[in-house]
């Protein structure tokens, strides 16, 4: 009788485990493939529709301890384009509690200081939370705002041609009491964490991004966007999640 509870114990405690995994792109389609079309991912349904959808390709980057190391890549394009890609993260949107975004980033190169990450509260129309990357010396940086990049919080510069692991977090908090609007959910972003710790033991990677009044909390977040605008290089192995180990660590 104690080795069947326990046996049901480790079934309920992995199957919670799993679930906090809404789901992992290996981008294991076929090379040459677009995107859009495979996966749940599709063309936005806002303004940004020019050039062409990411494409599949051939490549694998690594990177120490991530469940998604080793995976398919995407290429996206930041000349002379300005096209937003998305993938459904719950079609009722997600209201409460936190959403991670775990990817590879391998980039060549940054035309100017744009978004190429977003969390959408649409579908593929609504960017809010946003990812930028900006030019840096012979390299870049990268950094997180609920808007516009001017308040967006940077990370030191890092190096081109390089895998690095991005964590992008939303924590929705309980709202003010008695206030309309709201400003103090947070958003997090992680530049090359090490995945075999946990959350708490990356403040030496964290940026927090500042809130002002300008822009309130989201309702809720629906999608992912990948937007090609300004950066050219690769995303691989993607994976979104509702807690910091099943967006980041290896089961």
């Amino acid at each position: 009788m104690k080795k069947i509870f326990m046996i049901v114990a480790l079934i309920a405690v992995s199957f919670t485990a799993s679930a906090q995994l809404i789901w992992e792109d290996r981008f294991d389609y076929s090379p040459g493939s677009d995107l859009e079309g495979q996966g749940g991912w599709a063309l936005g349904t806002g303004n940004w529709t020019s050039g062409n959808s990411p494409k599949v390709v051939e490549r694998t980057f690594k990177y120490g301890g991530y469940a998604g190391s080793e995976s398919g890549c995407v290429r996206i394009s930041g000349t002379g384009i300005n096209r937003l890609t998305y993938r459904e993260i719950d079609k009722d949107g997600i209201t409460k509690g936190a959403v991670y975004v775990a990817m590879i980033i391998n980039l060549e190169s940054v035309d100017a200081t744009r978004d190429f990450i977003t969390l959408d509260s649409g579908s593929g129309n609504a960017p809010k939370v946003k990812v930028f990357v900006k030019r840096a010396g012979s390299g870049f940086c990268i950094g997180t705002a609920v808007s516009s990049p001017d308040e967006a919080v940077f990370s030191r510069g890092l190096a081109f041609k390089t895998p690095h692991l991005i964590v992008l977090k939303y924590l929705f908090e309980e709202p003010d009491k008695g206030a309309e609007v709201d400003f103090n959910d947070k958003v997090v972003l992680y530049v090359n964490p090490v995945p075999s710790l946990s959350e708490s033991k990356q403040l030496a990677v964290r940026l927090q991004a500042s809130r002002s009044k300008k822009h309130s909390d989201i309702k809720q977040i629906k999608a992912v966007n990948i937007r090609q605008n300004g950066a050219t290089g690769y995303i691989c192995g993607m994976r979104v999640a509702r807690s910091w180990d099943a967006a980041v660590k290896k089961n």
